[in-house]
């Protein structure tokens, strides 16, 4: 009898175990689908997007043009940058990009952070660190998968390249026009540089847009305080104030029937009554896709259109010394400010800009996300500095040995993931 009971018992706790271990692992399944639910739900609530560019550059001028010189780089056109979406709700998201450029050692920065709110399915409001528009093209600055050159045309890009970021409020409207697309986008904000804090920053821009084709015009605004001691002083020499009431203006196009790719800006920045240069640039690139490949030609150029503001007679006038002749004479008479105002106005005057280039490349799309570039420049400048380093180009000019023109060979490996 007893030994029945023990067999009893036995069975009962096997029983007991099983029922135990049966309701753990229902228990344990329901964690796992209930983990998997919140996992499931914050992917869709969470996206990480990335892009890169892994360059090389080599120009056959010592001076180099927009950072390019003769000796071979791998870091000019190189960057990489992640951007983080969460969405906090069907209206409501947080934008983050952080990017590490060659140019500036591989620091990391935060190029946006900011609140997005779609207000009505076609008015949405950001409000943080973020792009301002001022080009057809500013979304992609960073992005060089999105476009089909090495890099992006610094004759145009190149003068507002310091503002390319503020921190204020975005009002978008995007909708329809008369059957076509059609957005409108109106910023303000303010931005802090390393030599300059621009104030009251205004920027307006509108698209419209087809199947084929985009149009965009644009105008922005700003009142700058310069903080750079050269060009305080030289403001100063020549009678300038150091706050700058500056003027942007864009019109740019794209239009892609089949293969062909045609688009173009022109752009007109102006700085009344400062040292800095006002400038009209426009470039034109056409190319054509056959299979993964697409050969491409652009051309561009850059001119200053006040170079006669930046001439040595004006500081020589607005200083007291009369004429450039009386300026010049003072100075090689040893007059130390007279020295100073001299080579105030040449590093001013390498401001001035002419500017022709040409470049020949080609796109490879490798796979899906990778695309290999290969561009040829060929720039050309008259009596100007243009986009060759100022301090390098006044001293080559002291030397009598100012550079007239540049080749510039790049090759890129663009990414995005």
């Amino acid at each position: 009898m007893k030994h029945c009971y023990q067999i009893s018992l036995c069975l009962l706790m096997t029983m007991f175990a099983s029922i135990t271990q049966a309701a753990t692992n229902d228990a344990l399944e329901r964690q796992i689908r209930g983990l998997n639910d919140r996992l499931s739900a914050i992917e869709s609530r969470f996206r990480i997007n990335g892009f890169a560019t892994f360059g090389i550059a080599q120009s056959d001028e010592e001076v180099p043009y927009d950072g390019i010189g003769n000796e071979t780089t791998f870091r000019d056109l190189t960057l990489a940058g992640i951007q983080m979406t969460f969405n906090i709700d069907d209206k409501s998201s947080v934008v983050t990009q952080m990017l590490a450029r060659g140019t500036e050692d591989f620091n990391t920065v935060m190029e946006w952070a900011y609140f997005k709110h779609n207000i009505t399915s076609e008015i949405s409001a950001k409000l943080g660190r973020i792009r301002g528009p001022y080009y057809m093209l500013s979304e992609y600055l960073d992005v060089g998968y999105a476009v089909p050159w090495t890099s992006m045309p610094a004759e145009t890009y190149g003068p507002l390249s310091p503002f390319s970021n503020l921190e204020g409020i975005d009002l978008t409207w995007d909708g329809e026009l008369g059957g076509f697309g059609a957005q409108a986008q109106l910023i303000h904000g303010r931005i802090t540089g390393e030599t300059f804090a621009g104030d009251d920053v205004y920027s307006l821009g509108f698209t419209l847009s087809g199947d084929t084709w985009s149009v965009r015009i644009g105008h922005s605004q700003s009142t700058t305080v310069l903080e750079d001691p050269d060009t305080l002083a030289a403001s100063s020499a020549y009678g300038y104030e150091a706050t700058v009431d500056g003027a942007f203006q864009g019109l740019g196009f794209r239009w892609e029937p089949d293969d062909l790719l045609l688009m173009g800006e022109y752009t007109t920045f102006t700085t009344p009554d400062s040292v800095l240069a006002d400038e009209d640039a426009v470039y034109l690139t056409v190319g054509y896709r056959i299979g993964l490949w697409m050969p491409h030609l652009t051309y561009a150029q850059a001119e200053s259109t006040d170079d006669e503001d930046r001439e040595l007679s004006v500081i020589a006038e607005s200083t007291g010394f009369g004429t450039e002749a009386a300026l010049l004479a003072a100075a090689n008479g040893g007059n130390t400010t007279a020295q100073s105002l001299v080579g105030l106005s040449q590093l001013i005057q390498a401001s001035n800009t002419n500017t022709n280039r040409i470049g020949v490349g080609v796109r490879y799309d490798y796979a899906p996300g990778i695309a290999m570039k290969l561009q040829y420049d060929i720039v050309t400048v008259d009596d100007a500095a243009g986009l060759f380093n100022d301090e390098a180009y006044v001293a080559a000019n002291a030397a009598d040995d100012a550079p007239e023109s540049a080749n510039i060979l790049s090759f890129t490996i663009d990414t995005v993931f």
